[in-house]
């Protein structure tokens, strides 16, 4: 098997595990001032017949009501509980699975009770039970089946009303009682339910196997209507079914046919449980990340915040990683981002260094209209041709989309972008379309008030948002010029001449980037200096050593010099007279007189006595020359030394001076960098060097930003230029218009792809980022394939289940996944037997099961860069990790990063914010509250409704009225209802205190803990509750540190636990807020 047909066997089963996954229909209420519903049986009129409620409600002027019938109404509960039996029951544990409802089918009806047959939809997972209760295999390759099921549905409905129309026309009669119940009998009939299903016994369960209705009917009909503008109607949603199956169906064909993008790949890598090929620790080896982070690779642009406030180091790192990227590097990163440690400041400097460098690639034409690249992308609606003019390949793929299965997520990025406070002096003025932006952010958001600095970012997603910012955006109006000013009058009007011509904009872009090349060179340089000196004190300290050997080594080697010398005098001495011997004996040698009478013996006898004197004085000789040489030797080594001693404290000399020279220099560097210089300090102290990125000092900051805002300006001048030609020239407007049709949803099935695409790459040059949930993703980007968008951000990727991300990571360039697996985890449905009897019958990872993982784990997982973070079996590689935490005081930060992070990050919240003397204080958004300390309130379990226990909740009122009050024993101010978030582990507790603003009569935030997700208040009260008769729930609970560490990360200044502290003090993760909270017993009589 190959690697795409393995990774595509785990996107085949992640979309299987989608038809089980519907989506909630709403429980019935007529007195819903928006949209009311009402749950229809047999006998009532319906909502578009005479004499029903909704005749005495009052509309808008121009408005109609519109209606959504669900049929088939069921409890998700007796869903869950067939599959059990299905696939075999998991152990008994508590399960927090949201309750709810859902339906069959729906479809849509006009005002005139016309039934819409293109609407209607059947439930994927009401069908995918009927398949699963037929199928002799429990989860056989569904998907394709169950794409003509829900074809064949819509097709005999559209025949049902076209054989029940009594006055032809192209819509049919009115729905009328009898027809909806026919259409009922259509829907059991097309999800192939039985009526009747014998199941086997869950083992354990008393009674044997039983015969019933697998999914009985709990209502026959919800209808739920809703006042609209037919001219402005956006509703053609799928109301039922998982928001993601068309997208997984698309990328598991593209992987098995080899074009899916890199990003996903990687991603897909991770889910079967590969590994990053080599690991680099960055907090166990954080000297390795320094060349990320030297000036040389340090982005053009910044975001607008106070060029005083550096990013953190770690902050810095993911950034810097993730522009390299351009340049070729891994097209998927991750980064993860504990509580307060600046995802969303991460985020902007991404942005911005995006941006900059898009405007570089602009400054490079040599005129405005070389941007296109003369090839015109057309379709029709209606009577009217669309024509997108084509971008050249070099401006595109800077496309940014901000993902998340988070809509609140979603909306801090987007919202918060172009709010006029993202911007920090000296600042506060900057201006990209701000009067167009401003528009755009009071019709969105509401509010009239509201101000934004730069069309940077839009919230689309859904087509009521598109549809929204469309609107407020653009005009097609032929009378344009009497509308709220518009970009399309911008353009209009660029018409009769730019404000700036485009080389004073490319030079005044160039300019500001010349700015951040002379301070990073500057920078460059100094980090040389700073590594020359500390090489000089090296080679200093080699130096020294080396010297202090030559000086041991001098006057042993003199000395040696004077022994052997002495040995050379004696050595002559004996040479002298061994020669003086041999000398003598010869002067002894007989005469020839001697010899002849002697026959010769006389020589004999003399030339045997000089044989030794001759070995002798030969013996003597080597010995004088071995010596002699030795003496040589040895003077030549006395001079060398005394040579290289004199050489040695000469460069000693030196090195003393460069030493002293640079000490100088970097001292005036270090003066001049402050914190922000990489100095050994630095280097060694994790503190000083996380909160502080290195070279980053004000000067630096204050041209990044000015680089950035440049480079906003040069994209501004070019809209200008481009607005609109001569016939046949490149026309903005005429690209906008069809832009502006693409974002509304409002393009035909047909449209050829890449016209689409030019289109949307059109708008991104104009609003460079836009956000979405990923239920959103695939309709908004529908025509959009692999790798066609340049960027996308996957926000909270913690909470998302590992298959909501594939499609948009199918379309994307580069992906940045961030989040944090230690908070909030994804919330699956489908129950885990189920979910691993489709893995293993499609042949992927257990690794892969959306119960065991999420987005940001598997993206971690192949990640180089990060570090291991838990114990034992639940350690896990978490990416590029966040250290520097700037929102909570102590002990809300010592607890989460105790029992989430095992001391991982760095407490970085400004001295000022910390509980300075009140004397002190200045700035009331700086100030802490001289509150109560954050402290457990002891309140021991009673029954109550579930876990809702009344005495926890008549205590946290109490709390919360003081603390809105200002009547708390401390004689602290009133702390407003913004500031204060009541939260709980339990639904039926957070539904309890989600009555609290009513109550109270203030708006104070209150629900789930995972509602809190994403937030932060000065005060938290973390009602626990839990019903003393079900310890299983306490034990879910404490299961993992995730809600522990949410609960206790969205304090800023205050924590209150209200519980029972003998029943949850000993539980897992509750132990260490026992450890940091003082506990006392109270009552709703005696809180404090």
């Amino acid at each position: 098997m190959s690697q795409g047909q393995s990774q595509a066997r785990v996107i085949r089963a992640w979309r299987d595990m989608e038809l089980f996954s519907p989506q909630t229909v709403k429980k019935a209420n007529p007195g819903d001032g928006t949209a009311p519903s009402v749950d229809w049986r047999p006998g009532m009129p319906l909502p578009w017949e005479e004499g029903t409620y909704l005749q005495r409600r009052p509309l808008p002027p121009r408005h109609v009501w519109r209606h959504t019938v669900y049929v088939w109404i069921y409890d998700l509960t007796t869903m869950y509980d067939c599959l059990d039996h299905i696939y075999a029951a998991a152990d008994a544990v508590y399960d927090e699975r949201p309750l709810g409802q859902s339906a069959a089918a729906c479809f849509a009806v006009d005002e005139h009770g016309h039934l819409d047959p293109e609407s209607a939809v059947l439930s994927s997972a009401a069908w995918g039970l009927g398949r699963a209760l037929r199928a002799d295999r429990r989860s056989d390759r569904w998907f394709d089946e169950f794409t003509q099921a829900t074809a064949d549905y819509a097709q005999t409905i559209s025949e049902l009303v076209g054989l029940e129309a009594t006055d032809p026309s192209e819509r049919g009669r009115a729905l009328t009682p009898e027809l909806l119940m026919k259409i009922g009998g259509l829907t059991r009939a097309a999800t192939g339910l039985p009526r009747k299903h014998t199941f086997r016994p869950i083992p354990g369960e008393i009674d044997g196997p039983g015969e019933r209705d697998p999914l009985p009917v709990a209502t026959i009909a919800r209808i739920q209507s809703r006042a609209v503008d037919p001219d402005k109607d956006d509703d053609s949603s799928d109301f039922l079914n998982s928001f993601i199956l068309d997208d997984l169906g698309r990328a598991a064909d593209a992987v098995e046919a080899g074009n899916a993008s890199p990003a996903l790949m990687d991603y897909l890598a991770g889910a079967v449980g590969c590994e990053a090929a080599q690991r680099t620790d960055t907090v166990a080896r954080p000297g390795l990340t320094y060349p990320e982070v030297r000036p040389a690779v340090l982005p053009y642009g910044r975001w607008p915040s106070k060029p005083a406030h550096s990013l953190a180091t770690s902050q810095q790192l993911a950034v810097d990683l993730s522009l390299g990227d351009l340049d070729g590097g891994p097209a998927l990163r991750s980064v993860n981002g504990p509580p307060g440690t600046g995802k969303t400041t991460l985020l902007r400097d991404v942005f911005a260094g995006l941006v900059v460098e898009r405007a570089r690639r602009l400054a490079d034409l040599e005129h405005p209209r070389a941007a296109f690249t003369g090839e015109k992308r057309r379709w029709k609606v209606g009577e009217f041709i669309k024509v997108v003019h084509v971008l050249r390949p070099e401006l595109t793929g800077f496309e940014m989309v901000v993902a998340s299965s988070n809509n609140r997520a979603v909306e801090n990025v987007s919202d918060e972008l172009p709010g006029s406070d993202a911007v920090k002096e000296p600042w506060a003025e900057a201006d990209y379309l701000r009067d167009i932006a401003t528009l755009v952010r009071r019709a969105t958001k509401g509010d009239e008030s509201a101000q934004a600095w730069g069309m940077v970012a839009a919230r689309l997603g859904n087509r009521t948002n598109r549809r929204a910012f469309a609107n407020a955006f653009w005009t097609n109006k032929r009378e344009w010029q009497g509308e709220p000013r518009t970009f399309r009058h911008l353009l209009e009007e660029a018409a009769a001449g730019p404000s700036t011509s485009w080389a004073d904009a490319v030079g005044a872009f160039r300019r500001a980037l010349g700015r951040v090349d002379k301070l990073a060179a500057e920078a460059t340089q100094a980090e040389q200096r700073l590594v020359r000196n500390s090489d000089v004190h090296r080679e200093l300290q080699e130096m020294e050593s080396h010297l202090a050997r030559l000086t041991r080594e001098e006057p042993e080697a003199a000395q040696r010099q004077q022994e052997i010398a002495r040995e050379l005098f004696f050595a002559t001495t004996k040479h002298d007279e061994a020669d003086a011997r041999v000398a003598e004996h010869l002067r002894s040698r007989p005469g020839w007189w001697a010899a002849l009478t002697s026959l010769g013996a006389a020589h004999r006898e003399w030339d045997d006595a000089g044989a030794p004197l001759r070995v002798a004085a030969e013996a003597a000789a080597a010995a004088h020359t071995r010596t002699e040489s030795a003496l040589t030797a040895a003077r030549e080594r006395v001079t060398g030394l005394r040579r290289d001693i004199a050489q040695a404290q000469e460069q000693r000399t030196s090195h003393l001076k460069e030493q002293r020279e640079l000490a100088a220099v970097c001292e005036s560097d270090r003066q001049r960098w402050g914190a922000a210089y990489p100095d050994a300090h630095w280097l060694e102290s994790d503190r000083a060097r996380e909160l502080n990125a290195p070279w980053a000092d004000e000067s630096l900051n204050r041209a990044r930003t000015e680089a950035f805002l440049a480079g906003l300006r040069i994209h501004h001048v070019w809209f200008e230029h481009c607005a609109t030609g001569e016939p046949g020239q490149p026309s903005l407007v005429q690209s906008m218009r069809a832009a502006m049709d693409v974002v509304r949803g409002g393009v035909p099935k047909d449209v050829d792809p890449a016209a689409v695409l030019a289109a949307w790459q059109t708008f991104f040059l104009v609003v460079p980022l836009v956000s979405t949930t990923f239920a959103s993703f695939g309709r908004m980007f529908s025509h959009l394939g692999a790798e066609s968008l340049g960027w996308v951000f996957v926000d909270e990727a913690g909470q998302a289940t590992p298959q909501s991300a594939v499609g948009a990571l199918w379309r994307a360039q580069h992906a940045l996944v961030v989040g944090d697996p230690f908070q909030l985890t994804p919330i699956v449905t489908l129950p885990a037997k189920a979910e691993a009897n489709i893995a293993t019958e499609h042949g992927a990872s257990q690794e892969a099961l959306p119960s065991r993982t999420s987005v940001q784990v598997v993206a971690d997982r192949i990640n180089p860069w990060g570090t291991s973070l838990g114990s034992g079996d639940a350690r896990i590689w978490v990416g590029t990790p966040l250290r520097v935490h700037r929102r909570c005081d102590d002990p809300m930060f010592t607890i989460s990063n105790t029992v989430a992070y095992g001391g991982l990050m760095i407490h970085g919240k400004p001295a000022a914010e910390l509980g300075a003397d009140p004397a002190s204080r200045t700035t009331p958004d700086e100030v802490e509250r001289d509150l109560p300390e954050s402290c457990w309130l002891h309140v021991k379990a009673s029954n109550g409704d579930g876990h809702a226990l009344r005495t926890d909740i008549e205590v946290a009122k109490r709390l919360v009225r003081d603390l809105l009050d200002g009547t708390t024993p401390t004689g602290a101010p009133p702390v407003p209802a913004k500031e204060i978030f009541v939260i709980s582990p339990f639904r039926a507790m957070a539904n309890a205190v989600a009555r609290f603003p009513d109550l109270l009569g203030h708006p104070v935030g209150a629900g789930t803990v995972h509602t809190a997700q994403g937030q932060e208040a000065d005060v938290v009260v973390f009602v626990l509750g839990g019903d003393p008769t079900r310890p299983g729930a306490r034990t879910w609970a404490a299961s993992t540190p995730n809600l522990v560490n949410v609960a206790a990360s969205r304090a800023k200044t205050r924590l209150y636990v209200i519980g029972d502290h003998h029943a949850w003090a000993g539980l897992p993760h509750f132990t260490t807020l026992d450890s940091h909270l003082p506990w006392r017993a109270v009552s709703p009589a005696a809180v404090w």
